[in-house]
C-alpha cells in the first residue's frame, strides 16, 4: 500500500513539475485554506540536521512556524495539527505545570489538534497533568478515545474534561463551517477492560463523527488521524470525509493523494514544513496544495512567540538544567556528524546515534559488587529522535537524541 501511495504521489509531482499541485476548478467560491502540521514532537526551537551536501542546517522552530502560518493565513483559514505534539525536547519538562506546547500552539493560531500515541511518552498521568494545567489552548479532538475508571484513568478523564476535549469541533473559516474530528492509532496497551485508556475502532468512530458533523451543518469535514499504519483506506470510503490529514510516518515525496472523494495529505515532522491546502467548499475540489519549508533562513521569528519561548526557556534553566549543573552553553564540540545524508535518505539516519546511546548506557552502568554479568543495552533506531551534528552540541541536542 505504502509503495503504491508513494508511486501515485511521484506521478503527481511529475505531472505538476513543481513542489506545489495546482488544480483548476470552475467553482466561483473563495477556497477554504487548511494549514496543517503533525508530529511537531515538542521541537520548540529549530533542530539541527544535514542538507543534501552534508552541510549542517537548521529547520523548524515554533517562532518561525508562527511566521509561516501568519504569512499563509487568509480570511477563510483553519490551522490544525494531527498529533504527537507534546514530547520530544526539554520543553516537555514543563508539560505538567505550564502545558507549554498547548499554550504556544494556541498563541500561534492553531484551532484544533488531535492526540497521538507519542503524546503519552511520559505516561498517561503526565498527559493528564498537562491537560489540567493548560490555560489557553486549541480545541482537543479524538473520536475513538475513551477512559477507564479509578486512579490514573480518572485523572485522565478529569484532565480531558478540564481541557474541554471532545470527539469533534466546528471551526468557522470565513463564511464556512469546517468540521474537525480526530483519530488516534490503536495500540494493544490501550485495549481491554483494565486499560487506563481505550482507543477504539477508527472506522466506527469516523462514521459516528461524520454523521454528527453533517447534522450540525459542516460545509467541510476534516479528519486528523495520528497513525503509523496504512489502515486509512476504508476511512476514505466513509462518505463525508473531505480531507484526511495523516500524522505519523507518512511523509511521502509530494505528500498528496486523492482516494475516492477524500483528499489525503501529510507533511514533514518536527515543524520542518507547513502544509497548505486550498479546497473549494462547494465542489470539494483542490485548488492548490503545497508544503512550505520552515527554517530560520526562510522566515524571521515571530517576536511574540519568541518572547513566550524565552520565558519557558528561563524556567527550564532554573528548574531542570540547574539540577544537573547545565545551562544553554555547549556541552562539547562534535568533530563530525554522526549521520550522513545518504543514511538519512535510506532510512538509517539514527543508527550511529543509537550505537552511541547503547555504548553510553553500558559505560555508565554501576554494577554492584555481586553482579558479575556484563551490562547489555539495546536501543532501536525508532527510539532515537535526533542525532549529533558537527559543531557545538548543547544539552538540548542530547535531550532530543
Amino acid at each position: 500500500m505504502k509503495k503504491m501511495i508513494s508511486a501515485c504521489m511521484a506521478l503527481f509531482l511529475a505531472a505538476a513539475g513543481t513542489d506545489s499541485l495546482y488544480i483548476k476548478t470552475e467553482a466561483a467560491s473563495e477556497p477554504v485554506r487548511i494549514l496543517f502540521t503533525h508530529d511537531l514532537s515538542d521541537h520548540v526551537n529549530p533542530y539541527k540536521t544535514l542538507d543534501e551536501e552534508n552541510a549542517p542546517a537548521a529547520l523548524g522552530g515554533y517562532a518561525y512556524l508562527a511566521s509561516a502560518i501568519a504569512d499563509y493565513r487568509t480570511n477563510q483559514s483553519v490551522v490544525l495539527d494531527a498529533g504527537n505534539f507534546s514530547c520530544g525536547s526539554m520543553y516537555a519538562s514543563l508539560n505538567s505545570s505550564k502545558a507549554a506546547d498547548l499554550n504556544l500552539l494556541k498563541q500561534m493560531g492553531y484551532d484544533a489538534l488531535t492526540v497521538g500515541l507519542n503524546d503519552f511518552t511520559y505516561g498517561e498521568g503526565k498527559f493528564a497533568e498537562m491537560l489540567k494545567s493548560a490555560g489557553n489552548h486549541p480545541a482537543l479532538v479524538s473520536a475513538n478515545m475513551s477512559f477507564g475508571a479509578g486512579g490514573t484513568a480518572a485523572s485522565l478523564k478529569e484532565g480531558w474534561g478540564a481541557a474541554e476535549g471532545s470527539e469533534y469541533t466546528l471551526v468557522q473559516a470565513g463564511d464556512y463551517s469546517v468540521g474537525v474530528f480526530g483519530l488516534t492509532q490503536q495500540d494493544e496497551k490501550y485495549s481491554g477492560e483494565e486499560a487506563v485508556l481505550t482507543i477504539g475502532d477508527p472506522l466506527e468512530a469516523a462514521n459516528t463523527a461524520v454523521s454528527a458533523l453533517k447534522r450540525e451543518g459542516a460545509d467541510l469535514i476534516v479528519c486528523l488521524y495520528s497513525t503509523d499504519e496504512n489502515d486509512f483506506g476504508e476511512l476514505c470510503n466513509t462518505a463525508g470525509i473531505d480531507v484526511l490529514i495523516l500524522g505519523g510516518s507518512h511523509q511521502a515525496e509530494s505528500n498528496y493523494l486523492k482516494q475516492g472523494s477524500t483528499v489525503i495529505v501529510s507533511s514533514d515532522s518536527y515543524g520542518a514544513s507547513l502544509g497548505v491546502l486550498d479546497i473549494d467548499p462547494e465542489s470539494k475540489s483542490v485548488k492548490n496544495y503545497e508544503n512550505v519549508t520552515v527554517s530560520p533562513t526562510q522566515y524571521s521569528a515571530s517576536e511574540s512567540i519568541a518572547s513566550l519561548i524565552n520565558t519557558y526557556t528561563s524556567e527550564i534553566n532554573s528548574s531542570v538544567m540547574a539540577r544537573f549543573s547545565l545551562n544553554q552553553s555547549p556541552v562539547f564540540k562534535a568533530p563530525y556528524s554522526l549521520t550522513t545524508y545518504s543514511r538519512m535518505a535510506s532510512g538509517k539516519g539514527f543508527a550511529e546515534a543509537a550505537d552511541l546511546i547503547t555504548d553510553a548506557m553500558t559505560e555508565a552502568y554501576d554494577a554492584p559488587d555481586s553482579d558479575e554479568a556484563k551490562p547489555v543495552s539495546i536501543i532501536t533506531e525508532s527510539m532515537v529522535t535526533g542525532t549529533l551534528i558537527q559543531g557545538n552540541v548543547s544539552a538540548e541536542d542530547l535531550f532530543r537524541m
